[in-house]
């Protein structure tokens, strides 16, 4: 049995070659291989930029050729990844002087005073209000991000939605000083759910202000597919804790518009309440979960002191309409929603 290797612009598989089918396509009986992407049992993803090399029994093959693009699709794990199509650099680099008008833009959406000058340690997760990537409009999908196929793999799913998050503070980030946040597709890989099929991607992002790494960041997206009307919906999880300190919490349409604008964050589901419901299956507006993962580290950072580590996990969307709760106990916090309704969960550390 040899072996076969296929290696281009953003992608090396390395499969066991079995006999060969009557098309004289190779059938693949086996694929392995730890690495930047995938896990071991799945196929070995790498953003790599080299030419093909022939080595020992590796058989290397240039990805040009139309019948090298008919193998990968032979591949069921591959069925669906585009990138060859789509190219993704190994890194992404963006630098942003972090305006102090902005920032004191969001506190005033947040009902708080303008207070931040030039200098001022910026709150925590403010960082998202800066590093824009702004793209035309032929280059948008159909729910207002960026289309995928750069810094995120088309997977082949259309909805997103950001389940997640960890954050390690490592210095203050000053308002107002330039800064510069590096960003890489540190994993991503697509399974099949209750609900149907699902693709999680991580990015990770480094922040830093001249030579003082400042934040570091492992942001985690879900990609599924467009809901089936006649599909049950998922239940979401109940409220198990018990909270020391509960604060009341409402949203509306204007504090949405005002949050999206400031993050240009282009997703219809925020703001466009017929796409919301009619495409993908929403009965509201969402509140997005970095919003809710904010008042959750301003709660943590006055109840606890300056954060050293946060992380959070999304687990059921909360709609514009509706009344939540910020929840704390001790280093624990979380949303609760009507009929104590689980939708976010959190871990403070502090310095």
């Amino acid at each position: 049995m040899g072996r076969l290797g296929l290696k281009f612009p953003t992608l090396l598989v390395q499969v066991d070659l079995g006999v060969s089918k009557p098309q004289g396509l190779p059938y693949f009986t086996r694929c392995g291989g730890e690495g930047f992407g995938l896990q071991a049992e799945d196929i070995l993803i790498e953003l790599y930029g080299g030419r093909n090399i022939r080595h020992g029994q590796y058989k290397m093959v240039k990805c040009e050729h139309r019948r090298h693009r008919d193998i990968l699709r032979h591949l069921s794990l591959l069925r669906y990844l585009n990138a060859m199509d789509n190219a993704a650099p190994v890194e992404e680099c963006q630098s942003d002087p972090l305006d102090v008008a902005r920032a004191n833009a969001l506190l005033v959406s947040l009902g708080r005073p303008p207070t931040l000058t030039e200098g001022s340690t910026l709150p925590p997760f403010f960082h998202h209000l800066f590093f824009w990537t702004p793209h035309p409009p032929d280059k948008l999908g159909r729910d207002g991000h960026p289309k995928v196929g750069g810094l995120i793999p088309d997977l082949g799913l259309p909805r997103r939605m950001w389940a997640g998050g960890r954050l390690a503070f490592h210095a203050p980030l000053r308002a107002g000083t330039p800064a510069i946040k590096r960003s890489i597709c540190a994993r991503h890989i697509r399974k099949e759910g209750r609900t149907g099929p699902l693709a999680f991607v991580t990015l990770r992002h480094h922040i830093t202000q001249g030579d003082t790494l400042c934040l570091t960041e492992h942001q985690d997206l879900v990609y599924r597919a467009d809901p089936d009307v006649d599909a049950p919906r998922p239940i979401a999880p109940k409220v198990t804790l018990d909270a020391r300190e509960r604060r009341e919490m409402r949203f509306n349409q204007t504090l949405l518009f005002r949050y999206s604008a400031l993050t240009f964050n282009g997703h219809r589901i925020h703001y466009d309440e017929a796409y919301a419901r009619d495409v993908e299956g929403y009965n509201g507006l969402i509140v997005h979960g970095p919003l809710l993962a904010q008042w959750l580290m301003i709660m943590a950072t006055e109840n606890l002191g300056t954060l050293s580590a946060f992380s959070f996990r999304a687990t059921a969307p909360v709609m514009h309409h509706e009344t939540v709760w910020l929840c704390q106990d001790g280093t624990d916090l979380w949303v609760e929603g009507p009929e104590e309704r689980l939708c976010m969960t959190a871990t403070a550390e502090v310095m």
